[in-house]
C-alpha cells in the first residue's frame, strides 16, 4: 500500500527468509529500485548474496554503501574476500574499516581471521587482544570463538600457559564450544596434569550431552593415552544409544 516505507521491504525479506533466500533477495532488489539510496537495503542484499555464495553480486551491493555507510561496507567487503579465500584483500578492506572505527570489536576479530589465514599469528593475537579489550572496556557481550582462536594462535607460538587460560575462558563464556573443551583438556594433559584433564572432559560431556562432544572426549583420551578415561566415555556412548 505504501512503497515509500523502506523498512517494509526489509521486514518482508526477513519473513521470506524462512521459506526462500532467492525470494528474500528479490524483495530487497525491488526495494532498491524504489530507494536506490538505501544503505540498509543494499547491505541486507549483500549479506544474502554472500550467504548464497554469489560473491560478485554481494560485492557490488556492498560497494553501493561505501559513501553512506563506509565502516559496514568495508567490513562486509572484507568478509566477502575471506569467503572467496583472498585473505590479503580482506585485510585491506578490514584495515580501511578500522581506520574509520578503530574500536569496533567485530572488525578487529575479522582482521584477526584474515591474519590467521596468512599465518601471521603474532599479529592475529594482537588483534584478538584489542577486540577483547574493547569488549571488557565497553561491557559488551563476549564474542564467541575469540578466546578459542586466541588459544590456538598462542599454542602455535608455544605459549602454552597463556593458551590454557584462553581455552578456559572460552569454555566459561561459551560452554557449548566443544572444540574448546577438547583443546583445554589436551593442553592441561600435555603439562602432566592428567587427572585434571580427565575432569575437564567429563565436565564437558556432562554439559554437552551429544555424540559430537563424546567423540571429541574419546579422541582426547586416546591422544593422552588414558584408557580409563576412554572407557568412561564409551560407557556414556552406550548409555546414550
Amino acid at each position: 500500500e505504501n512503497p515509500d516505507i523502506v523498512d517494509g521491504f526489509t521486514y518482508l525479506s526477513q519473513a521470506l527468509l524462512t521459506r526462500s533466500t532467492p525470494e528474500a533477495i528479490q524483495v530487497l532488489q525491488r526495494g532498491l529500485k524504489q530507494h536506490p539510496e538505501s544503505s540498509t537495503l543494499a547491505l541486507a542484499a549483500a549479506e544474502l548474496f554472500l550467504r548464497e555464495k554469489r560473491f560478485d553480486d554481494a560485492k557490488a551491493h556492498a560497494e553501493l554503501t561505501l559513501k553512506s555507510d563506509p565502516v559496514l561496507a568495508h567490513e562486509l567487503l572484507g568478509r566477502i574476500a575471506l569467503a572467496r579465500g583472498s585473505a590479503s584483500e580482506a585485510e585491506r578492506e578490514l584495515r580501511a574499516a578500522l581506520a574509520l572505527a578503530p574500536q569496533r570489536s567485530d572488525t578487529l576479530k575479522l582482521l584477526a581471521d584474515a591474519l590467521q589465514k596468512q599465518g601471521r599469528r603474532a599479529e592475529e593475537i594482537e588483534m584478538l587482544d584489542r577486540a577483547q579489550q574493547e569488549v571488557e572496556t565497553r561491557h559488551l557481550a563476549p564474542i564467541a570463538g575469540l578466546n578459542f582462536q586466541r588459544g590456538e594462535a598462542l599454542l602455535s607460538l608455544q605459549r602454552v600457559a597463556e593458551a590454557e587460560q584462553s581455552f578456559r575462558k572460552e569454555t566459561t563464556n561459551f560452554p557449548g564450544n566443544r572444540q574448546a573443551w577438547g583443546s583445554l583438556a589436551l593442553v592441561v594433559g600435555a603439562q602432566g596434569r592428567r587427572d585434571e584433564a580427565r575432569q575437564i572432559l567429563l565436565s564437558a560431556t556432562s554439559q554437552n550431552r551429544d555424540d559430537r562432544m563424546l567423540k571429541i572426549a574419546l579422541e582426547c583420551f586416546e591422544i593422552m593415552s588414558d584408557p580409563a578415561g576412554a572407557d568412561l566415555v564409551r560407557k556414556q556412548m552406550r548409555g546414550a544409544a
